[in-house]
């Protein structure tokens, strides 16, 4: 970051390194300190920006749509994103056949109303409920119908500005 912001400043000139650019200097030390980035965000409703959005059918009177899509829908924006999953809001998908060494249904994909991951480059990192970054490498139906996620877990984090 702030290699980032010296490029910044040579590039672009001084009066663009300003009180944003500064603070992302601290963001990696902040994240190793607090966690991620979801558990000291300074607003609460930052991650459910694409959801209030479409709440929205009209630029006319914005917050009162919203309250009224978030009766309308049980209260979904006050939902915590943490809660235990039903089955029936798991979709798996791209079933694989050679994964012989785990007993099960082996898939690359798993959706849900608010998530998806699957096997591939761009969409395999998550953040557990413990911080831990995970790089998932097989979603599995056990025969007794649970579902698993099997990864490799980052044991050690570090950051190029110390």
């Amino acid at each position: 970051m702030r290699e980032f912001a010296t490029h910044s400043i040579q590039i672009l000139g001084r009066e663009f390194v300003v009180y944003n650019i500064h603070c992302l200097i601290y963001l990696a030390k902040e994240c190793r300190q607090h966690g991620v980035l979801d558990n000291f965000s300074a607003y609460k409703f930052e991650n459910h920006l694409g959801l209030i959005k479409r709440c929205l059918r009209c630029p006319y009177q914005p917050l009162q749509q919203i309250a009224n899509r978030d009766s309308e829908g049980y209260g979904e924006l006050r939902k915590t994103t943490n809660k235990i999953l039903d089955h029936q809001e798991i979709r798996l998908s791209k079933r694989r056949e050679d994964q012989a060494e785990i007993p099960g249904d082996h898939y690359s994909m798993i959706k849900t109303r608010n998530m998806a991951l699957a096997v591939n480059e761009a969409d395999c990192c998550f953040v557990t409920n413990q911080n831990d970054v995970v790089v998932l490498t097989n979603i599995i139906r056990t025969p007794q119908g649970e579902i698993r996620l099997a990864g490799r877990r980052f044991t050690r984090m570090t950051s190029r500005d110390g």
